[in-house]
């Protein structure tokens, strides 16, 4: 989150099939809809290599009611209220590693 704030993403999110936008376009949009919605991303790090940028996320957008990360053959779903005080579940997100891409996680499933 932090890492996309001084980034001009736009030529490279627009070439992206499917994409609709980068963490700013998201917290533009979060800014402005108050219906309770379900974030879904690919990976720890598909969100944040952060865990305090995770929880200030969650602690400012209380509309994302649920967190999925997807990886690859299984899923988890974290509840707003523990991204915001679990530290077993926010140390997840302390990684390092790049996000996976959608088509690396597509060819280890033939």
């Amino acid at each position: 989150m932090d890492r996309d704030k001084k980034k001009d993403n736009s030529k490279f999110v627009n070439s992206i099939t499917g994409c609709n936008g980068d963490m700013k376009a998201l917290k533009s949009l979060l800014d402005k809809k108050f219906k309770p919605i379900r974030l879904v991303v690919i990976d720890y790090a598909g969100f944040s290599t952060e865990p305090n940028d995770v929880r200030h996320f969650f602690e400012r957008y209380t509309q994302v009611k649920q967190l999925v990360i997807d990886h690859g053959l299984t899923f988890e779903i974290f509840e707003q209220n523990d991204l915001c005080k679990n530290e077993d579940i926010l140390s997840r997100f302390d990684c390092r590693s790049t996000p996976k891409h959608r088509s690396v996680l597509s060819h280890t499933l033939y």
